[in-house]
């Protein structure tokens, strides 16, 4: 189940928000509340938030109720690997409108979005084309070269946009939508 982790990660501050981003974003991306989760799960929101913000390391059973309930692998939570985790198309689809409108709006090119997140151009432009989506670690290597949120890419919140970029982005990513037709 991919549960071998190191005793000295789960001390590591920067590995428990890493676990905490994984879990805060799989939780999203199900369109699910915190407190829906921690009832489903039987777990109090305190402690869900304590491990969503990486505060604490979550707790072993939690974490394979959460991994059973949703469907979510557990070698993504623990090390980024995908095995298991699938986004629907129509995810695929959305992630690529966010990402291409959030470089459009900071006027950058593929080239240097690529060269800047250390991926080749054609796994970017694979990304943007809605063919593939990106592994966690190169969105959150996105979401730090354009200074949003994981929350913007993987569910379009607006007000995890820098003020300054919302009106433009958004806009962008409505007109690429848009451009795509049904899916």
């Amino acid at each position: 189940m991919g549960l071998l982790v190191m005793s000295d990660d789960l001390n590591d501050p920067n590995f428990l928000k890493i676990i905490g981003q994984r879990l805060k974003a799989a939780r999203q991306s199900l369109g699910l509340s915190q407190r829906q989760t921690c009832a489903a799960l039987g777990v109090g929101t305190s402690a869900w938030n304590h491990w969503e913000t990486g505060r604490r390391s979550i707790d072993l059973m939690a974490l394979i109720r959460f991994s059973k309930t949703y469907g979510i692998s557990t070698d993504w939570i623990l090390r980024g690997e995908l095995s298991g985790f699938q986004f629907t198309r129509e995810q695929v689809a959305a992630i690529a409108c966010r990402i291409k409108a959030a470089r459009m709006a900071m006027e950058l090119g593929p080239e240097e979005v690529a060269t800047a997140i250390e991926v080749e151009s054609s796994a970017l432009a694979r990304w943007e084309a809605g063919e593939t989506a990106p592994d966690f670690h190169a969105m959150t290597r996105l979401a730090s070269l354009f200074h949003i949120t994981l929350d913007w890419i993987f569910l379009g919140v607006p007000s995890a946009l820098p003020a300054r970029w919302v009106a433009k982005t958004v806009a962008l990513e409505a007109s690429l939508r848009e451009s795509q037709g049904p899916s």
